[in-house]
């Protein structure tokens, strides 16, 4: 099947259908039939170290909850670290946000050791809350749109040719449309059965259009294509953001949800990790692109501007080290480097991660594996979709520049391959392959075989239309990919919940400041302060640094007259286990203690003294 042909499939059936009752209640979880309003005031109200507010109201009058955290510990620092972890961004993953809650049960229950119990916990358990409601609605809506009214198909009218519900079911599904120039096929085999393109190759002629459940409201010769609503918050990130998209915003950041927390989080410098759970997993699969080359080691010729405001030949390609040396001179800036270079490009938006980064992303995914593997959850599954654009994931790592993940919690098992059958006759393999439908599908498919009650496939059945057309509507049920049934939900977050945990270890943290003093004769000094790093990750990471955001860390000296240096001086990047230098040339006179501070809100803070000796090295 074609890549085309596959996105088409899951739009039409995933991205566009209504939700079977049976799916959607699969994951009470900890709520226990409770909103999840009630939920998380229960837990404030049992937990001295919780609290609830409200983040952002949707355009569909709904709160968009917040649960702070706060750490259960001393963190031996001025200010906490912190963790956000923004769930459900798509508004069509009910189980994340049963994730989030256990995760803050778990929290709040003394579960937490080690780093997750020093830091301050900020969980949004549900962004987008107008997306969920459809999701429970009557009939049940599978597309995470919020209430915004939008014209999807610019004729004037908006809202106006959303899905229907044929079979009066409470829930649409996807239909085949029977069509003489259809290129769709159901094919007889199998239980459930998938639907697949027909292969003319094969002398297949294709019987059906793959639509969403509904009819040609508005006259136009198109099914359901201005739905009800609305933008999808988690495709309304800065990052990667896609205009003229359906569902996407007219920009960035247009949603009272991606706005609200997007001001929310650089109004807390404390937050050092991101944990958006939802569809997509950047720990099972790791976001790299092996067909771009990485910027720091290609040439590149300067936008007209720069080029223009530097006297550099517009035209020429330079390296990145050659452009350090050249504008440092050309603009004046001593303290230049290559990631203000990479910055005054006209790369566009980054879609891999940062080179320098993927050796500790890989480390964590490694050890992410490993207890997934412990928990006995490591058995081969569909894989997660990758991080789409505009997602909240990609900007929290690209632009507010702190490392962050991106976690589902389940999709189908994949089967177990067959032992070969060494007598079997080989296969022609000039023959071109036979069609086959989605893998995800087909898995998902013989999954609910497996378990005929959970609901998670739906048969086809015939609807009437007007005009006498003939349909089947049927197949998956709306989020039956990311929906396990209800019986396996608790063992699923019970196993994985502690995995959520252990990702705050992986968090940098300054342990403190050594001072050494020098003498250079009378009582001047040559003071270096280093700032130690005892965290698996650098402060910040290189992409951190690329966008200049987080803040650095800031060192400041007191009790001495400084000759050389700043007083206030900044270590753009403390690395992992080691520790960032910061040098001085002072006047003090015997027995002055020096004092030197080293802070950043994401890092911590540590202060040291030092009484230098004449003619001694402290």
């Amino acid at each position: 099947m074609s890549r085309s042909a596959i996105r088409l499939l899951k739009l039409a059936v995933l991205g566009c259908w209504l939700a079977s009752p049976a799916v959607v209640a699969a994951a009470p979880g900890a709520r226990g039939g409770d909103t999840l309003e009630a939920s998380l005031a229960r837990l404030a109200r049992q937990h001295r170290g919780a609290a609830v507010s409200t983040l952002a109201i949707s355009p569909g009058g709904r709160p968009v909850p917040l649960l702070t955290i706060a750490p259960s510990v001393d963190p031996g620092v001025d200010i906490a670290s912190a963790v956000l972890v923004v769930a459900d961004p798509l508004g069509t993953t009910p189980l994340a946000t049963e994730a989030a809650l256990a995760l803050a049960t778990r929290l709040l229950d003394g579960g937490a050791t080690g780093r997750a119990a020093a830091v301050t916990w900020l969980i949004v358990p549900q962004l987008d809350p107008d997306g969920a409601a459809r999701l429970h609605g009557d009939p049940a809506l599978d597309d995470g749109r919020n209430a915004t009214a939008v014209d999807d198909d610019a004729d004037g009218a908006a809202d106006e040719d959303g899905p229907d519900d044929l079979d009066g079911d409470g829930a649409i599904a996807a239909m085949l449309l029977a069509d003489p120039d259809g290129e769709w096929l159901l094919p007889p085999e199998g239980t459930p059965a998938v639907p697949r393109r027909a292969d003319p190759a094969r002398g297949e002629r294709g019987l059906y259009r793959l639509l969403a459940e509904g009819r040609d409201d508005d006259g136009d010769l198109a099914w359901n294509e201005d739905p009800p609503g609305g933008v999808i918050p988690g495709r309304n990130f800065p990052h990667g953001f896609q205009h003229w998209q359906p569902a996407h915003g007219p920009w960035a950041a247009s949603c009272p949800e991606t706005r609200a927390l997007l001001a929310f989080a650089f109004a807390h410098p404390e937050i050092a990790m991101v944990l958006v759970l939802g569809e997509a997993n950047t720990l099972l699969q790791v976001p790299a692109s092996a067909d771009l080359p990485d910027p720091l080691l290609r040439k590149h010729t300067l936008p007209r501007g720069l080029a223009r405001e530097t006297g550099l030949d517009p035209l020429a390609q330079y390296g990145v080290d050659d452009l350090v040396a050249l504008l440092r001179v050309a603009l004046h800036r001593p303290q230049l480097d290559a990631d203000d270079v990479l910055g005054m490009l006209d790369l566009g938006p980054a879609t891999a991660p940062d080179s320098r980064d993927l050796p500790w992303w890989r480390a964590v995914a490694a050890d992410y594996a490993r207890g997934l593997a412990a928990a006995g959850l490591g058995a081969p599954r569909v894989a997660p979709p990758v991080s789409g654009p505009g997602s909240a994931q990609e900007w929290a790592y690209y632009q507010f520049g702190v490392p962050a993940f991106a976690l589902d919690f389940w999709t189908p098992p994949l089967p177990v391959p067959a032992p070969a059958d060494s007598s079997a006759a080989l296969p022609d393999s000039t023959a071109p392959p036979a069609p086959a439908p989605d893998p995800a599908l087909e898995a998902l498919s013989r999954f609910a075989a497996a378990h005929p009650a959970s609901g998670l496939w739906r048969p086809w059945r015939e609807v009437a239309l007007p005009q006498d057309r003939r349909a089947l509507v049927g197949g998956p049920a709306p989020g039956a990919l990311r929906t396990p049934p209800a019986a396996m939900t608790d063992s699923l977050l019970s196993r994985q919940v502690p995995l959520l945990m252990d990702l705050a270890g992986w968090l940098p943290r300054l342990a403190g400041v050594t001072l050494e003093a020098v003498s250079r004769g009378g009582e001047v000094w040559e003071v270096t302060a280093r700032v130690h790093n005892d965290g698996p990750l650098p402060y910040p990471t290189a992409q951190g640094r690329r966008a200049r955001r987080p803040e650095p860390v800031v060192v400041t000296l007191e009790g001495a007259e400084v000759l050389e240096g700043l007083a206030r001086q900044t270590a753009d990047q403390v690395p992992a286990m080691g520790s960032a230098a910061v040098r001085w040339l002072v006047r003090a006179p015997r027995g002055r203690t020096l004092a030197v501070r080293a802070a950043a809100p994401g890092f911590g803070a540590a202060t040291a003294t030092l009484q230098p000796a004449t003619g001694g090295r402290r």
